[in-house]
């Protein structure tokens, strides 16, 4: 019976659309952002992912503040949230509930101290802890270290497509969330640093890559080798490898941190910017990534800034599944 109702829904007809934009509500103006729309941090979704998230146990220099908001009206969420080692790879979870309309904020030095990582919120039903449509979910994380870099990075929310996205009853130990663009949106393949400064200006820029997929009863997937190319601003461009990586991989744009030739500090020269793409080698992987770029006279320098975001994506993986355990939320 559950499998006849998946391949039910599989079909979206263009009247079930129709119904979606008319039933916005009446105090939301315009039309809502369509939850067809790929994985997006500009949209409200029924899965948050949270690109990076640090904290020291000694200094309060090094910290993340992580918030997430219902922004229902009608239904309270309930948020399975994992947060994921990215030096071992291995899964802490709790739970969060939000009554309609609420947000809450909390610190990585309270949650999860002393650990680097990133963070998959998956909406559940209240009763039994399985993956639940609730397209309602934004969050940002606010990450600063003690090495100066800082930003604000909005979490990444992918839409539920069915209702219920996932196969699961009272009888179930674990859920397989399949991102192919039926059950839930599809994950990046191909992601890309739109642009970075010289480093040969004082910047210092660095990336994370998070690989989405695996499980969550204890290690997440590695994400393997990365392939990627890098371009100047006079259009040339020069290939390169990163990794092999774990569940998690980082490097900075530097003449260490990324292997070209000729090296970076040559290739993109000062008072110049380039751009990176890069995937998995294994296509299969999907990843998700941000990057922090920080000057350490920002507060003098005309030409100098600190931040962060999000990386572009430019391709989608076509299917890709992240498995959880199953048990009810405890909140």
């Amino acid at each position: 019976m559950a499998t006849s109702r998946y391949c039910s829904r599989v079909v979206l007809t263009l009247f079930a659309l129709t119904v979606l934009f008319a039933t916005a509500k009446a105090a939301d103006p315009g039309l809502p952002y369509p939850p067809e729309a790929e994985m997006s941090d500009q949209k409200a979704g029924s899965v948050l992912i949270y690109n990076l998230y640090t904290s020291s146990a000694a200094s309060g220099s090094q910290n993340s503040r992580i918030a997430v908001t219902n922004t229902s009206g009608t239904s309270a969420a309930f948020v399975h949230m994992f947060m994921i080692d990215g030096a071992t790879c291995s899964v802490a979870d709790s739970f969060l509930c939000l009554t309609t309309f609420q947000t809450t904020t909390f610190l990585a030095s309270d949650m999860d101290p002393g650990i680097s990582g990133f963070i998959i919120m998956i909406a559940v039903d209240g009763i039994l802890g399985c993956p639940a449509q609730h397209n309602f979910l934004i969050g940002d994380v606010f990450v600063k270290f003690a090495s100066g870099l800082h930003g604000n990075l909005q979490a990444e929310a992918v839409s539920a497509l069915m209702d219920p996205p996932a196969i699961c009853d009272d009888t179930s130990l674990t859920a397989s969330l399949v991102f192919d663009g039926i059950a839930y949106n599809r994950l990046p393949l191909n992601l890309a640093v739109d642009n970075f400064p010289s480093p040969n200006d004082g910047f210092v820029s660095r990336v994370w890559v998070n690989r989405i997929g695996g499980s969550l009863l204890g290690q997440t997937a590695s994400i393997g080798n990365l392939f990627g190319r890098v371009f100047n601003d006079a259009e040339n461009g020069v290939s390169t490898t990163f990794g092999p990586y774990g569940c998690r991989g980082t490097f900075e744009i530097s003449d260490t941190g990324i292997r070209t030739t000729p090296p970076i500090s040559t290739f993109i020269p000062a008072n110049t910017s380039g751009w990176i793409t890069f995937s998995p080698t294994n296509p299969g992987v999907a990843i998700t990534g941000a990057i922090l770029t920080g000057h350490a006279s920002a507060a003098t320098v005309r030409n100098a800034f600190n931040g962060g975001r999000n990386l572009h994506k430019l391709s989608f993986a076509p299917t890709s599944v992240l498995i959880k355990p199953i048990f009810a939320p405890t909140c």
